[in-house]
Parts: structure tokens; C-alpha cells; sequence
């Protein structure tokens, strides 16, 4: 099934059998805890991110992630 960033979290909710919110509110708690994480690994993915400044949404985030996984593997997608 393909998503849009209007239905990707939505749809998530409802295969997770909560709410859209709570997807985002989850989302987006993850990211500040990687963000202010020492590890080197998550320095370095966030320095090479172009959300070094601010934080995405959620939905910024995961068209990022699928932006990135897709780039090196275009016939699989």
C-alpha cells in the first residue's frame, strides 16, 4: 500500500489500533531522545540530516528515513 505523508500516520494508527496522535506523540519523543543522545552514531545521522537546526515532525522524519532507504536500492522499491 502506498502512503502520503497526509495518510502514512493514520493508516499506522489504525494497524496499531490507537490513535494518530499517540503515533505522533510517540514518533516525535524518539527523535528528541536521539537528537540529545551522545552516541556518536546518532551525532553523526542527525549532523548529516538537513534537520541539524530543528526537529522534524514526524512525518518529515519518516519521508527522510524513506527518502534514505530507498536511495542506495531504487530497483526494490
Amino acid at each position: 500500500m502506498k502512503h502520503t505523508r497526509n495518510t502514512l500516520l493514520k493508516d499506522l494508527a489504525k494497524r496499531c489500533d490507537t490513535s494518530e496522535r499517540e503515533i505522533r506523540r510517540e514518533i516525535e519523543a524518539a527523535i528528541a531522545v536521539s537528537r540529545t543522545s551522545s552516541k556518536p552514531s546518532a551525532e553523526e545521522f542527525w549532523e548529516k540530516s538537513p534537520f541539524r537546526d530543528k526537529a522534524p515532525t514526524a512525518e518529515e522524519f519518516i519521508a527522510y528515513l524513506a527518502q534514505e532507504i530507498n536511495a542506495p536500492f531504487p530497483e526494490f522499491f
